[in-house]
């Protein structure tokens, strides 16, 4: 790896990524069917295919083959990001000034740890009058879930006790508009 021009040298991948084969500069002028500037992952996979059905092909590349995003990217998935945040409810802490039209669901998540003696999903304070619905592992619904309040208002409170470890859903529906509902969980 030509560390003189990595811009990220003190990061992981610097120090633990094998260094990349030597490859010489261009000096002459070449000529080929096909010219391709940048080494990356499409950079590479286009060269290989093409030099395959027997293209003469010329790979250029400024630093060194995965120099850019294509090198450094990471490859991470993160599941918890496929989930709007504004859906993720964190222990203790209420998502505030929620609303809704009626009859519109909204989605919350919990992520409770193993060992957790309860759990509160409360929603309360605003204007009009919500239903909640809880489930460990899918999304709720009127007609289907482990767990209800169905009080009158916005106060509404479902208490789980010994609840499973992993994901718990909160669905809260509007009988009416609601406005300005806090919605918290408490493990």
């Amino acid at each position: 790896m030509n560390r003189a021009y990595f811009p990220l040298r003190h990061s992981l991948w610097a120090a633990t990524a094998v260094a990349a084969p030597h490859t010489d500069s261009l000096q002459d002028a070449l000529k080929a069917d096909v010219i391709i500037v940048g080494a990356g992952y499409c950079g590479l996979s286009t060269a290989l295919h093409l030099a395959e059905q027997g293209v003469d092909v010329v790979l250029l590349e400024a630093q060194e083959v995965g120099f850019g995003g294509s090198g450094r990217n990471g490859g991470q998935v993160i599941p918890g990001l496929k989930y709007d945040p504004s859906e993720l409810l964190v222990n203790r802490v209420a998502a505030t000034a929620q609303s809704a039209v009626a009859g519109e669901p909204l989605l919350y998540r919990i992520e409770v740890p193993a060992g957790a003696s309860m759990l509160s999903l409360r929603t309360y304070g605003g204007n009009g009058t919500a239903a909640v619905y809880a489930a460990h592992d899918r999304v709720p619904s009127a007609a289907s879930n482990d767990y209800r309040s169905v009080k009158p208002g916005t106060a509404q409170t479902v208490q789980i006790i010994r609840p499973a470890a992993g994901t718990w859903y909160l669905t809260v529906i509007g009988d009416t508009d609601v406005e300005g509902l806090s919605v918290v969980g408490l493990y």
